[in-house]
């Protein structure tokens, strides 16, 4: 297929019928016969014949932007990636010397890292190539990571760490997002770009979706606090540089970003890293030659084609979203004469297709929340003992946070990896949690020497970690005194007088220790301080349990005893029972799961039509 060099029906015949004539003047049969002087000669006639729709087809451009795309940890583990970060830089840096007009662009602060650690004669020239403007430093995070599983604080640091890494130790700022292979895109990726110096952003995992393709491949993203940053969908990372992809690719800019006369095809071998190879670049010599009948090609980085795109694309008034494109609404006006027309897309990215990377590898998700929890805890004690004069532990929690920040790649927070890297990562996150411990302990420590524990009873101490009260139930272990015992039941008692509600889970009568739970008020980011004493609580409750029957002043809840189903939940202020007479509330339900292919990864669309 040609590309659509002009819109104009007639010329755009007169101008296939040239390329067909050139074509046939190709002499074949010279070819077969082993005849290279008259095939060669056959070759330059095709060249002349073609030669009058040169400046035509270079009204149209080609960005050619080298990458490789490298997985910090999927079917190996980390261990191997770093040899695969090795060979991949040491392969492109000699390939720059070969090339003078290659560009190459790279993501991943964690590779650079590496480098730097090990190979410091190899990162002295990566810097040198980053200075000329030849090696682009993209993506600004940490790793790749998943957009959806770690939280947007992780999302955040994945950026504190990559931005601060790129500025300190390879001396420049970064404004490209860069993530080729997230299994979706969260809404509010935008806002934390932009906030953070990225005002672009590349990736081609949507262009996999099953349903909903999006009619579009450059665009405006929007996030709910009307952050934007411009979008581009890339064909494919593992992409080399044949002619007839280059052609498709350029034709599908113009069909779907209307004006758009510029695509930028990237290219490299990836997943297990290789990059750019010389056969590549030959094949780019080629079509950045002033003499080829081709669209303008050039060498670039990402950065080069953004900055040449953003200043030539209008939006139209109303921004689009699922519902819109579900609608059918997603025609663009035509452009003004050297502008494009590009949509903005107000909603989340969405992958429809690895849906089962929601559930696959839970422990390893499980430990990921868990790490998140420790570590943004440890930073709020520290800073409040910082107040006090402790020493704030910063270069352990940032240790910490790379291992986190490395817990969320993209396979490895997806759980599509093999089992081995998920041994790895609980390393990193039992070193995670001993760092947070031994932070956080210190901080209590010195917080609790502060504090005013006057009172009679043994103090114990409830820190709230969050940024608003809580009321909560919290767990106590409690050594009395030998004098009082545990055999009693435990009191805990408010600065005010009060009694808690609680609830002993066990006793040690020989050593005074009892284990509890209580609710417990406590002001945000503050705590509150408890006396332990023997005894039954003074409390008084409204809950009643009978059986297998709950109930207290606002709710009934009968549950059947045979299979776990709530038989009654029962409003007693309005008499309004929510469970239908026959139902069953909580009922565990299971479904087939037979996904087409990647069966660890994917759960198909309409898995829940059958339930088993």
């Amino acid at each position: 297929m040609l590309p659509e060099i002009t819109r104009d029906p007639k010329q755009l015949a007169e101008q296939q019928s040239e390329v067909s004539a050139a074509l046939g003047a190709v002499d074949l049969h010279a070819l077969d016969q082993g005849d290279a002087a008259a095939f060669d000669a056959s070759v330059r006639k095709a060249q002349a014949a073609l030669d009058p729709l040169r400046p035509i087809l270079q009204k149209e451009s080609l960005m050619l932007v080298g990458q490789s795309h490298i997985d910090a940890a999927w079917l190996w583990p980390w261990t191997e990636t770093v040899d695969v970060v090795h060979r991949t830089f040491f392969t492109t840096l000699q390939l720059m010397n070969e090339y003078p007009e290659f560009r190459y662009s790279q993501s991943a602060m964690q590779y650079y890292a590496w480098m730097e650690e090990k190979y410091p004669d190899l990162f002295a020239e990566i810097k040198q190539r980053v200075k000329e403007g030849r090696w682009e430093v993209v993506g600004g995070m940490w790793v790749e990571p998943d957009f959806n599983l770690p939280d947007g604080e992780t999302t955040v640091r994945e950026l504190l760490l990559g931005q601060r890494y790129a500025k300190e130790h390879l001396g420049t700022d970064v404004h490209v997002g860069w993530n080729p292979d997230s299994f979706g895109f969260s809404w509010q990726l935008p806002q934390i770009y932009r906030k953070s110096g990225i005002d672009s952003f590349m990736t081609q995992k949507m262009t996999w979706n099953e349903t909903n393709q999006l009619p579009f491949r450059l665009f405006w993203w929007q996030s709910p606090d009307g952050s934007k940053v411009l979008t581009y969908f890339g064909k494919d990372q593992n992409s080399s540089l044949r002619v007839a992809p280059l052609v498709t690719d350029l034709k599908s800019m113009d069909q779907l970003a209307p004006g758009s006369s510029i695509a930028m095809p990237i290219y490299g071998v990836g997943d297990h890293g290789g990059g750019v190879t010389r056969s590549m670049l030959d094949e780019a010599i080629k079509w950045t030659s002033s003499t080829a009948v081709f669209p303008k090609t050039t060498f670039a980085t990402a950065g080069e084609f953004f900055s040449r795109v953003a200043p030539r694309v209008d939006s139209p008034a109303a921004a689009w979203n699922y519902r819109t494109l579900a609608s059918g609404a997603t025609t663009l006006p035509t452009p003004a004469p050297g502008r494009m027309e590009i949509p903005t897309w107000d909603d989340e990215l969405y992958l429809e297709f690895h849906r089962g990377v929601y559930t696959t590898q839970a422990h390893h998700k499980q430990l990921m929340r868990a790490s998140e929890e420790q570590l943004l805890n440890a930073e709020k004690i520290s800073s409040l003992a910082w107040l006090d004069g402790l020493e704030y532990p910063g270069a352990q929690l940032t240790e910490a946070w790379k291992k986190a920040a490395f817990s969320g790649f993209h396979d490895l927070a997806a759980g599509s990896g093999i089992g081995d890297i998920y041994v790895d990562a609980e390393r990193d996150f039992e070193s995670i949690r001993q760092t947070t411990k031994e932070a956080a302990d210190a901080g209590i420590a010195d917080i609790a020497a502060h504090a005013d524990t006057r009172g009679d009873g043994t103090p114990v101490l409830i820190f709230n970690p969050l940024a608003w009260a809580r009321s909560d139930i919290a767990e106590v272990e409690v050594q009395l005194d030998s004098k009082e015992g545990a055999s009693d039941g435990l009191r805990l008692i408010t600065h005010d007088g009060r009694d808690l509600p609680v609830q002993v889970l066990s006793t040690d009568a020989a050593t005074g220790r009892v284990h509890a739970i209580a609710r417990v008020s406590v002001p945000s980011l503050g705590y509150t301080v408890l006396h332990a004493r023997g005894g039954k609580p003074q409390v008084r409750s409204a809950l009643i349990a009978r059986g297998t029957e709950l109930e207290n002043a606002f709710l009934r809840i009968q549950v059947d005893p045979r299979n776990g189903c709530i038989l009654h939940l029962v409003d007693k202020r309005s008499g309004f029972d929510s469970i239908a007479p026959g139902g069953c509330g909580n009922q565990l339900q299971t479904f087939t799961d037979n996904p087409k292919k990647y069966d660890a990864w994917n759960i198909d669309a309409d898995a829940l039509a059958t339930m088993k």
